[in-house]
């Protein structure tokens, strides 16, 4: 979940351009909650375990759990202006080509000059 603590470091900057990060992860809500409360992490995270959302946005990559050979969802950046709209999008070519913190501040910018 290095992606999410990255977000997390570069909150302030993200929202300083008008941006709110919301984080979706397989993963379930207790583990997400308990994530979430241990790195201090401010911004929404929400649950997508069947990967219903991921196969919306065309991002699963089939069978590429390493430990069960189970779909993932490749790493996606969306950000939302305050008034509710997508405004930027960043898609991963797959699983392990995680958004970085930098990644996400110019994505940031970008989707404030969408306005």
């Amino acid at each position: 979940m290095r992606e999410l603590r990255g977000a997390q470091l570069f909150l302030e900057r993200i929202e300083a351009a008008g941006a709110t990060v919301v984080a979706i992860a397989k993963d379930a809500p207790a583990r997400l909650a308990a994530f979430a409360e241990a790195e201090g992490i401010r911004f929404r995270l929400l649950s997508d375990p069947t990967l219903t959302f991921a196969r919306e946005l065309g991002v699963v990559h089939a069978g590429a759990d390493p430990h069960d050979r189970s779909d993932l969802a490749r790493p996606a950046a969306l950000l939302f202006g305050a008034d509710g709209a997508l405004r930027a999008t960043r898609l991963s070519g797959n699983w392990r080509d995680r958004q970085d913190g930098d990644a996400l501040v110019a994505l940031a910018a970008e989707a404030a000059g969408a306005r």
